[in-house]
């Protein structure tokens, strides 16, 4: 049986941009079965934007509110609400690719893959691609707590290269089996950018891979 997905996006205050996200989604090769917007607070602008969607898109789409702001929270209310057996992480200022879920899907063949992630290309206001950021290695975490990421705008040649196991993925663009993440961690404050490399430490303390394809852009 295919696997089931569930996309969570929390969105705080960018309507537009969630917008774009959102449709986005709705072009994929292979379509998600639930997406979920959380906004966050008295951020109703959110919650208007993503509702005026529902209907027109070839998906199940889904608000869920969090009265606390922060990306954790909003996370850990779409992840409790989530019913797909591979839950997919994308920012609301990001747009994906029409592969983009297809090739997540792709590594959970191998039942020994429990999170997969990609870099991103950033932009911009003014339409410009950042600098190339050709930096080494991806995803690493030191013996004595250091993370090195090293995940975004990658040159254009690196899309050919094979997946490598890292230890770490980033939240704008990553995947993870669904029985190997059970929460993702709110006692991270203020850095709450950390919360993906726990729920990586999750993932292979369960015993699982976490891997890197440099052409899930």
């Amino acid at each position: 049986m295919p696997l089931a997905t569930s996309i969570l996006i929390p969105s705080f205050r960018r309507p537009e941009r969630v917008t774009r996200c959102l449709e986005s989604l709705g072009s994929q090769t292979t379509l998600p079965d639930e997406v979920i917007v959380v906004w966050q607070g008295d951020d109703v602008a959110t919650r208007h934007a993503a509702e005026h969607l529902k209907g027109t898109l070839p998906y199940q789409l889904r608000t869920l509110h969090s009265p606390k702001v922060g990306v954790v929270p909003a996370e850990n209310t779409a992840v409790q609400a989530a019913s797909g057996d591979i839950v997919l992480l994308i920012d609301d200022d990001a747009t994906a690719p029409e592969d983009w879920i297809e090739r997540h899907l792709r590594h959970y063949k191998d039942p020994t893959v429990g999170a997969v992630g990609g870099p991103a290309d950033n932009f911009l206001p003014d339409g410009n691609a950042y600098p190339t950021h050709a930096a080494e290695p991806q995803g690493r975490l030191t013996w004595y707590g250091k993370t090195i990421g090293n995940m975004h705008d990658q040159p254009e040649t690196w899309r050919s290269r094979q997946p490598t196991e890292v230890h770490h993925l980033v939240g704008y663009n990553l995947s993870v089996r669904r029985p190997a993440v059970k929460i993702f961690e709110a006692g991270l404050r203020p850095y709450w950018q950390l919360f993906e490399l726990d729920a990586c430490l999750q993932v292979r303390a369960g015993g699982y891979r976490v891997l890197f394809d440099y052409g899930i852009v």
